[in-house]
């Protein structure tokens, strides 16, 4: 814990440690192999411009990471995905196992991801799954949410819970469109008051 507080590099840490914040078991989308949505691009470093790996759009890929001898069934997923990532020091980076196609049974291999390619292929995904269970757009978009908070940052939400680590992708943007409107807002009953006091009524005839 100390390690990731002084933020040396992940490479470095034993991840396994935390493995335990995460859940013991999980809803799986799709029990079998299954299709890639989207493009996923994996880098060795957050920044780097040119990814090491790429997996394509239409790339079947294992559900679940093989397991070496004597670990405990929880790594199968842990760090492995798009469930359960580990969240990088820098603000829209992911630090996870990359899928393994489906004819490959080599051990999944640790790298840097987007935060926003991660979520992107987990959203189509879960949009499938509820469009299919007859859901309106205000249910999905909720149910997307939930699974989003229950899986996609369930390590932010503990490691920041236990005052070990507050992940950047946990932190909102100091100036958004919330932001924006309360300002507009703001400035508009700035306008009108000054305006009521000038033009007002009684704005002729000061009070002696």
């Amino acid at each position: 814990m100390e390690q990731l507080k002084n933020k040396m590099p992940l490479e470095q840490i034993d991840l396994k440690v935390f493995a335990n914040f995460g859940p013991q078991g999980r809803e799986t989308i799709s029990m079998s192999d299954y299709t890639l949505r989207t493009t996923l691009r994996y880098y060795a470093h957050p920044g780097d411009l040119f990814p090491v790996l790429t997996l394509k759009a239409g790339t079947v890929v294992k559900p679940d990471a093989p397991l070496k001898e004597n670990e405990p069934d929880v790594l199968r997923w842990i760090y492995y995905g798009t469930d359960y990532s580990f969240p990088a020091y820098q603000f829209g980076w992911r630090y996870t196992r990359a899928f393994l196609p489906a004819d490959e049974t080599e051990e999944p291999k640790f790298y840097y991801i987007r935060t926003a390619d991660l979520k992107k292929e987990l959203t189509v995904q879960l949009t499938e799954r509820f469009v299919s269970g007859d859901y309106s757009k205000e249910e999905r978009d909720a149910l997307d949410q939930k699974q989003m908070d229950k899986s996609f940052y369930v390590f932010d939400n503990k490691l920041y819970s236990y005052g070990i680590y507050l992940s950047p992708d946990l932190l909102t943007p100091l100036w958004d469109g919330w932001n924006t409107a309360l300002f507009a807002a703001g400035t508009t009953l700035c306008l009108l008051g000054l305006v009521l006091l000038f033009c007002g009524p009684d704005s002729r005839h000061p009070v002696k």
